[in-house]
């Protein structure tokens, strides 16, 4: 089942798939899974929205058919590829993971390789986001409050990072699963070992 809704705080349209109960493995739980039709416009998210269905039901078909005589690696490789067809447009970052990048080059020891570093995140890393960075905002703020209630020992930033996923109904998407295992948190590792 497909909805289209309009979001309450980005005053844009998204797509809205329910993951069968099935296949909720294969999406590390996941109930459902959303993108932003990049509208405002209600007629305009509804013929984008029949697209992402059509392309949702392609790959909810072939697990569906597939899925158990496929390695967990194959599984993985599907549902990746599914994600890399996501429009950039669709794909942000948070403030928080900028600072932590920006910390690291900032700690590294005077050299080429800080220069290089530098140069990457101001020429490269920062200009590709455009406006694809979220704020840690007053939203976040109280959901990372309620996360720090629960887990008082968790790291700070990814604490934040998770929070902001969680206002935004947003997949966090990392080589550390470990450290965003969160009741409610979508995360995807796209590099299995």
């Amino acid at each position: 089942m497909a909805t289209v809704f309009l979001h309450p705080k980005r005053k844009t349209y998204y797509h809205r798939s329910v993951v069968p109960r099935r296949l909720k493995p294969y999406f590390k739980g996941r109930e459902q899974l959303w993108r932003s039709l990049k509208t405002e416009d209600k007629d305009e998210a509804i013929l984008k929205s029949a697209r992402w269905t059509a392309r949702i039901q392609q790959l909810f078909l072939t697990l569906k058919k597939q899925g158990d005589h496929m390695t967990e690696e194959q599984r993985e490789a599907l549902v990746a590829h599914w994600l890399e067809v996501t429009p950039v447009s669709q794909q942000f970052a948070s403030v928080i993971s900028l600072a932590e990048v920006r910390s690291g080059i900032a700690r590294l020891p005077e050299g080429r390789r800080k220069l290089n570093l530098t140069e990457w995140f101001e020429s490269i890393l920062r200009p590709s986001l455009g406006n694809r960075v979220i704020d840690f905002d007053e939203s976040c703020a109280m959901s990372w409050a309620a996360l720090r209630a629960r887990d008082p020992n968790s790291k700070i930033a990814d604490s934040q990072i998770a929070a902001t996923a969680l206002t935004y109904g947003l997949t966090i998407v990392t080589r550390n699963i470990r450290d965003f295992r969160l009741p409610g948190l979508t995360v995807f590792n796209p590099w299995p070992k």
